[in-house]
């Protein structure tokens, strides 16, 4: 068997299943609901605010943006821009992070730090 990891934005509700046991109402992007045991949902999935930079990053390709939580009082988020660059070809694009600044018009190129990289406290916001 292979070993796989991912990533994806669902949304749940915890509930008890006919039998009892402990779990999560699922429901995927498409539609799709499931039920999923307690241990095995909580062991996949993180609450917005409780990511790890992982998700976030996972959150921005899907054009969403994101703020570590203690970044809110200064209305910082960031998001990704694309364009092509002068040594890509017509048809490549780059992905890249950049942070809007609260009260500023302009938008830098962000690149993380390491505690940003570490932190366990991102959020997306809408």
């Amino acid at each position: 068997m292979k070993e796989y990891y991912g990533t994806k934005r669902i949304q749940a509700v915890e509930c008890v299943n006919e039998d009892g046991r402990p779990g999560y109402n699922v429901k995927y992007p498409d539609g799709y609901m499931s039920w999923s045991p307690k241990e095995a949902f909580e062991a996949a999935y993180r609450e917005s605010g409780r990511m790890h930079f992982g998700h976030a990053l996972a959150a921005l390709r899907e054009g969403r943006k994101v703020i570590r939580d203690d970044w809110k009082l200064r209305s910082n988020w960031l998001g990704t821009i694309s364009y092509v660059s002068l040594h890509a070809r017509e048809d490549e694009s780059e992905l890249h992070l950049f942070m809007k600044m609260s009260g500023r018009e302009m938008e830098a190129e962000w690149s993380p730090e390491e505690e940003d990289a570490l932190a366990e406290d991102w959020c997306v916001v809408e």
